[in-house]
């Protein structure tokens, strides 16, 4: 099964092999369109005139030959049925990405990124950030060290979106969209699904320091109920998916669920830590319709903590800051 029609792939000065591999392998085989850009940062406006402005601005005209090359040399490992299309875009990378995904609605942005060491941000840079936050459709960063076929995937739901949709509707919306790629994605690499739900006790800490009276055995017996619900949402997240797409992987024992308690941002980077995790596909959530409520600060601090490729996904109805003209 594949998902995606309208594909732009960012391509990097060293791409291998595999990451087109994988960006094909979330394409239909017919009638797709798979997009390959490279973006130069544009000439600073008001450099000075004369034979240095003719020399900057020819080395660039060059620039911009040898990354048009490097597409094509790309292109070349696209399978029939596939229409190609390569194009050298002058600007910022992210703000470029963005206007194109709005303008031609590509349903799909893939793009590899470099490891950064630092301890504050172990993957994603700053363009990366601002694509995740900004970008309208999907968006599958892939750690570049890794972009082969992914052993063990990660879907992480949230059953608490009211406050931050407009709707709860849209909410389940996003988690059915991210547990069915997950799906997609582990059954044709054979890989291992976890779909994983961090769940809290709302008031908990209010009733352990005393400021809610609650009995021990009743505190107890509520946070079991939290837990219980949100693993019965889960499971239903999980029937639903078996019953649209019908795929091998629901007869296998590859499939895992996770009920953590704690809190998002802690829990979700420690799990994927913990189980290996090659890919996480989850929603990156912002107020539906109102441009500039871009990323939820969980999922933000998520995505700074891991060390491994994502699938992004937004709510529908979401709106990008960026404006396509």
């Amino acid at each position: 099964m594949r998902l995606f029609s309208n594909v732009l792939y960012v391509v990097g000065p060293d791409d291998a092999a595999p990451a087109l591999a994988r960006a094909i392998s979330l394409m239909r085989e017919e009638g797709a369109t798979l997009t390959l850009v490279s973006v130069v940062e544009t000439m600073v406006s008001g450099s000075p005139s004369g034979t240095f402005h003719d020399e900057l601005a020819e080395a660039f005209n060059a620039l911009r030959h040898k990354r048009l090359d490097h597409l094509k040399l790309v292109a070349a490992g696209v399978p029939d049925g596939i229409e190609t299309v390569c194009e050298v875009m002058d600007g910022r990378a992210y703000m470029e990405i963005i206007k194109r995904v709005q303008l031609y609605r590509h349903d799909l942005v893939v793009a590899t990124v470099s490891e950064d060491g630092s301890p504050a941000n172990r993957l994603f840079v700053s363009e990366d950030m601002q694509l995740l936050r900004k970008c309208p459709c999907p968006l599958l960063l892939l750690k570049r060290a890794s972009v082969g076929a992914f052993a063990s995937v990660m879907a992480a739901v949230d059953f608490d979106h009211a406050d931050l949709l407009n709707t709860e509707e849209a909410g389940h919306h996003l988690n059915d969209d991210i547990v069915d790629l997950a799906v997609v994605i582990a059954d044709q690499d054979k890989s291992d699904l976890h779909i994983a739900n961090v769940f809290t006790v709302p008031g908990e800490g209010a009733m352990i320091a005393g400021w809610i009276p609650m009995a021990p055995e009743n505190l107890s017996d509520y946070a079991g109920r939290c837990e219980a619900a949100a693993s019965e949402m889960l499971d239903q997240l999980v029937q639903a998916s078996e019953t649209r797409l019908d795929l091998d992987l629901f007869a296998s024992n590859r499939i895992k669920t996770h009920i953590v308690k704690g809190r998002a941002r802690a829990e979700i980077p420690a799990l994927a830590d913990t189980l290996g995790t090659d890919l996480i596909v989850m929603g990156t959530i912002g107020r539906v319709g109102i441009p500039g409520f871009l990323i939820g600060n969980t999922a933000e601090t998520i995505l700074g903590a891991i060390d491994c490729s994502v699938l992004a996904l937004k709510p529908d109805g979401f709106e990008s800051p960026v404006s396509p003209g």
